[in-house]
């Protein structure tokens, strides 16, 4: 049987993991938070300073980040096009009724008069039509929507392919409430500092925040007094953490994580099975071999030049054993692709004199066992 805290682990991640606990889709999931709504308010709004909404009809938790990152927007997304047409569709529901019936054709003319972009939709574009299919593709993933009859796929090839759809409850709520007009805002980033204003706790929540939220919390990109913080109030983090969650706090001298033992959870975690993720790991490996210097905030800077050697030592090391993709590719193409997965995961990132490597990168290496050497010369 579950103790009070298993339960409120389970809850926690099931806020964490999902955008929204629907009742109509997850029913169960939804009772099972219901049940503990009064200690979920209280251990949310305390360490991360978050709303948690519980409605008759789902519960969301508002993720709302320290600092946007790339990887945090819809991954199913391709172009700025996809968010503005979200949004161009969101600004559409406003306007619906709770079940009320609409055409395709009726979202794409509301869209050619209020998409705010240059240059303006062109349905007779492919390419315009391909995103709105993404768009409406991830409306109805959230069930912001419901097809009632026809197929979307059709408006790829016919501009004037009809679908008949009706709105959900839930399509008014996929925005969140602002404190204040949201034209009042001069800039985006004044969306997330008002949520901090005058916060006695803001610290705490900034720290919670990042490390929940993001790979990493480097030395370099807080304030010392920020990285004090997590120093001095280690072993309250620590508890929390492995409390009511799967992760486990690791601090170093220029870096401070959360990472798990074992991948219980639904988030994407690294390493994970990826042939890149493996790359990336040999390369790890390597770096640790070498005698480059660091900076006071454990950084590696390295040279183009420098750059270059390692990446002929990695493909002369390593590439027998990766994937065909990766053997085939040029080195040109490997290092765009090594250097982009590796700043998604804050590893590195290229500099103009170079590449930087990240005190992160030293908590992973990876090899060849003597099994796996075998395997790949027969």
């Amino acid at each position: 049987m579950l103790t009070k805290d298993d339960k409120l682990k389970d809850g926690l991640q099931l806020l964490m993991d999902n955008y929204w606990v629907l009742r109509s889709v997850s029913p169960k999931e939804y009772q099972f938070l219901r049940s503990m709504e009064k200690d979920l308010r209280q251990i949310i709004s305390d360490k991360f300073g978050w709303r948690v909404y519980f409605h008759t009809d789902f519960i969301k938790l508002e993720k709302i980040p320290v600092e946007p990152e790339a990887w945090m927007g819809m991954l199913s997304f391709e172009e700025p096009m996809d968010y503005a047409l979200f949004c161009c569709g969101l600004a559409f529901f406003e306007e619906k009724d709770i079940k009320e019936y609409f055409l395709l054709s009726h979202i794409c003319e509301e869209i050619l008069e209020s998409y705010p972009g240059t240059p303006k939709v062109d349905w007779l574009n492919y390419n315009h039509r391909k995103s709105l299919i993404r768009v409406i593709k991830k409306m109805l993933d959230l069930h912001l929507i419901e097809t009632i009859d026809g197929d979307m796929k059709r408006f790829l090839f016919e501009e004037d392919a009809e679908v008949l759809y009706v709105t959900t409850v839930y399509a008014r709520y996929f925005m969140r409430p602002y404190p204040q007009n949201i034209y009042d805002y001069a800039h985006w980033s004044d969306l997330i500092e008002d949520e901090t204003l005058d916060n006695e706790n803001a610290q705490r929540h900034l720290v919670y925040k990042k490390l929940f939220m993001q790979p990493q919390l480097l030395r370099g990109e807080v304030s010392e007094a920020d990285f004090y913080y997590i120093r001095n109030q280690r072993p309250s983090i620590e508890h929390f953490a492995e409390r009511y969650s799967e992760y486990h706090l690791e601090l170093y001298k220029d870096v401070a994580m959360l990472v798990m033992h074992e991948n219980k959870a639904k988030s994407v975690s690294f390493p994970s099975n990826k042939a890149l993720d493996d790359i990336l790991l040999h390369l790890m490996a390597l770096v640790r071999k070498k005698d480059f210097s660091v900076d006071a905030h454990g950084e590696i800077h390295l040279s183009t030049g420098q750059w270059d050697d390692l990446m002929d030592e990695l493909i002369a090391i390593y590439q027998y054993g990766w994937s065909k993709e990766y053997r085939d590719k040029k080195k040109d193409a490997l290092d765009v692709a090594i250097v982009q997965h590796g700043k998604s995961w804050g590893f590195l990132e290229r500099e103009v004199t170079g590449i930087c490597i990240y005190p992160t990168f030293a908590r992973f290496a990876g090899k060849y066992s003597l099994n796996e050497k075998k395997e790949v010369e027969k």
